[in-house]
């Protein structure tokens, strides 16, 4: 997963941003024989508001085999994500 930042928002708040992420997982079956599972592209838009707070709508475009060897299903995945990230840090 790569994370570019793309815009700044607001010159009073440099964390507010607009970040793009780009992603790539390929899974591997190990099981008899190592065979490939499926793979997943992902793009993701995200609006970092501050440190706590992000939103971004994320596609995942997928490819997977299927139970007959040869036979693969494609899907297209679109969902919305609410982050806010915790500090448990201890500062004096």
């Amino acid at each position: 997963m790569v994370s570019v930042p793309l815009v700044q928002l607001s010159a009073a708040n440099p964390e507010a941003q607009l970040i793009l992420m780009i992603g790539d997982e390929i899974f591997i079956n190990s099981g008899r024989e190592v065979i490939f599972d499926q793979n997943r592209v992902i793009i993701s838009p995200t609006f970092q508001l501050n440190k706590s707070w992000s939103i971004s709508a994320t596609w995942h475009g997928q490819l997977a085999s299927g139970s007959i060897v040869g036979n693969f299903t494609y899907t297209n995945v679109l969902g919305f994500q609410i982050r806010h990230y915790l500090n448990y840090s201890y500062n004096k």
